[in-house]
Formats: C-alpha cells, sequence, structure tokens
C-alpha cells in the first residue's frame, strides 16, 4: 500500500520566512478495516504500517479488547525495542548524513537485527546491558543515568554540530505550538478528544482546540539535557534522553515503563493510546454485530505537521539569507519532527 506523501511548501521573502503550506497524501487507512471482525483487523494492522509496526499493533489490540469487553494486556517490551530501534535509526543513519558525516549502517544494522530478536523472544537478556553501554559509549560519554542529570554534553559528533548551529529568529516571531501531555490514561485522552473523533480530526488533531507538538520533545522537554536548547538541537536532545530511559529499562535498572492503555467509554467501543518513538498514537473502534463499524486512527505525523503545528511554528519568522538555508533548516526540521514517510521540500521566493 502506497503511504503516502508530505509536500511542504516554505515561503521565503529573501530575509525571513514568511509562511509554510503542508499537504499531506497520506491515506486513511483506517477505513480498510470497516466492516472486518476485529480478528481480521488485528492480522491486517501490521501489513498496512511499515512503520511503528508495534505501535500499531499494540494500539489496535488495545482497542478492539476493549470494544470487546475483554481485558488489554499491554506489550511493553515490543513498544521499548521499536522505540531503542527508530531512534538509533535516526541518530546512526538520518541525522549523520544531513550534516555531512557518514552514516553507520553497519553499527545500526547489527542493532536493528539483535533488538529485533529481543521483541521476538520477549526478553532483553543480554542485549539490555549492551544496549546501554554502547549508548553510553557513542552518545553519552558517562552513564546514562548521570547524562539525564546534566546539561547534554555529548562526544557525539552530529549533536554538537547542530548544538553550534545558528537557528535565528526575532523575538516577536518566537511560536511554540503546546506541547501534547504526555503520559496520561486512556480515559483522560478520551475525555479531552471524544467530541471531535471523526476522519477530520484524524488528519489535523487539536489538543484544546489548538495544534499540539507529539513525540520525544513533548515528553522529554523539562529534562536537564533538553531544556534551554535550540529548537532543532532540543528535539535530537530529547530523542537521546529518551533512549537514555530505554536503555536503563533495558538493563533492568528502572522499571518498565507504561506505553499504551485503553478505554472501553461504552460498550462495544474501545480507545487505545500508545507512546510510540515518534508520539502519542491513537486507535478507536467501534463494533456492531461483531464486526467493526467505525474505525479511526490518529498518527504522531498529523500531529506535527498539522497547518497550523510545530512544523510551521519553528519555521515562520526565521532569518535566511539565501534559499539554501531555508531549505537546510526545514529539512533538519522536519527530520527532527519525524514523520513516518516521505517527505519533500519547495522553497518558494514570495
Amino acid at each position: 500500500m502506497n503511504p503516502g506523501r508530505l509536500h511542504l511548501r516554505v515561503f521565503w521573502d529573501g530575509e525571513w520566512v514568511t509562511g509554510v503550506e503542508i499537504g499531506n497524501s497520506r491515506p486513511q487507512s483506517a477505513r480498510l478495516l470497516n466492516g472486518r471482525t476485529p480478528d481480521e483487523a488485528r492480522s491486517l494492522i501490521p501489513l498496512l504500517f511499515s512503520a511503528c509496526r508495534h505501535g500499531q499493533s499494540a494500539a489496535a489490540h488495545g482497542a478492539l479488547a476493549r470494544a470487546e469487553g475483554s481485558e488489554h494486556h499491554a506489550r511493553g517490551i515490543a513498544l521499548a525495542v521499536e522505540t531503542a530501534q527508530e531512534h538509533l535509526w535516526r541518530l546512526l543513519l538520518d541525522w549523520p548524513k544531513v550534516l555531512g558525516y557518514e552514516p553507520d549502517l553497519n553499527t545500526y544494522a547489527h542493532w536493528h537485527k539483535r533488538l529485533g530478536e529481543v521483541a521476538t523472544g520477549g526478553d532483553w537478556g543480554d542485549a539490555g546491558w549492551d544496549l546501554k553501554k554502547f549508548c553510553e559509549q557513542t552518545f553519552f560519554g558517562m552513564d546514562a543515568a548521570a547524562w539525564l542529570a546534566t546539561d547534554g554534553p555529548s562526544s557525539f559528533p552530529v549533536l554538537n554540530t547542530l548544538m553550534t548551529s545558528r537557528w535565528e529568529k526575532p523575538a516577536h516571531a518566537l511560536t511554540h505550538p503546546s506541547l501534547l501531555p504526555a503520559g496520561l490514561t486512556a480515559r483522560d485522552y478520551y475525555r479531552a478528544m471524544f467530541m471531535e473523533l471523526d476522519t477530520g480530526y484524524a488528519r489535523y488533531p487539536t489538543w484544546n482546540g489548538a495544534a499540539a507538538e507529539t513525540g520525544p520533545y513533548a515528553r522529554w522537554h523539562r529534562a536537564p539535557p533538553v531544556a534551554g536548547s535550540t529548537p532543532i538541537a532540543g528535539r535530537l536532545q530529547a530523542r537521546l534522553a529518551e533512549l537514555a530511559s530505554v536503555v536503563q529499562e533495558a538493563a533492568g535498572q528502572i522499571p518498565p515503563q507504561p506505553r499504551c492503555d485503553a478505554y472501553s467509554p461504552e460498550a462495544g467501543s474501545g480507545f487505545s493510546v500508545a507512546e510510540t518513538a515518534r508520539g502519542l498514537l491513537v486507535h478507536w473502534a467501534r463494533l456492531e454485530q461483531g464486526r467493526i463499524a467505525d474505525y479511526l486512527i490518529v498518527a504522531p505525523t498529523e500531529w506535527n505537521f498539522h497547518p497550523a503545528g510545530a512544523f510551521r511554528a519553528g519555521l515562520v519568522g526565521l532569518a535566511a539569507p539565501d534559499s539554501d538555508t531555508v531549505e537546510r533548516q526545514a529539512r533538519q526540521l522536519a527530520l527532527a519532527l519525524d514523520p513516518c514517510v516521505p517527505y519533500d521540500i519547495d522553497v518558494r521566493l514570495q
């Protein structure tokens, strides 16, 4: 199935970024589940999504279980493994490439395979400690827990490059989208969203009526390594902060963190949330006579690339001497917000 694409158009007047338009051709895949049985949907979900597959499966299982009146059993280790895999992908492959470094494909391939085996086996085993040691040596330069208590020093060249890069916005142009609250129960998320749950909301989700950012930065923006960082470096620091937490969990130093929850607002209806590497994923299902009558999926990409969301807020008002600077900053911000589909960037002189 074609995953769709984001079309990111950035307007520049020769000095400042003046506007952003976002086109989103991602298909509403949830419609393919209507009319199917819950078991058919559980089998189909992993085939529909190549990104965040464990997160999609966990959220689907939660929503469908609650809709059927069954207990929901969270898949904690699979979500933790997928979070580590996704963050390593960005840190070892995508960010180095964008900033002119050589991607470390061999190292990433090793960890992707090994972590895949952890997800299949359901146990971290020695891989947990090995992952922690690797991340401490490669990214943190110290114990992961100790790093989380600092302002985030790192010997990781990619991060150092971002920390020293310029990101110029005048004070009057600084805008910050709301951050989607993290760590709420499925019941609390449902109560805030239920009046708007429809296909329009799935494409343009809001929180308290406004666009909101989700993902590592929303979850970790108060952590010492993240607070006070520049817009792009802060989001990369948040990814590292989350990885520092995951590796402690993998090594058994902290308890497994809750990443999925589900709630039944009424008979035949199930609402589930999963905290994925990219952000909050929402599934809602309604059953009639044992088949799916309505199904809705709200993915992190739709939060972060809302027409009035974090991508627009991060660019409008940016000072840029040339279109190459605009494109470079837009590309870095898009990667920091981590869409689950390909994207193209078009800078236009206005």
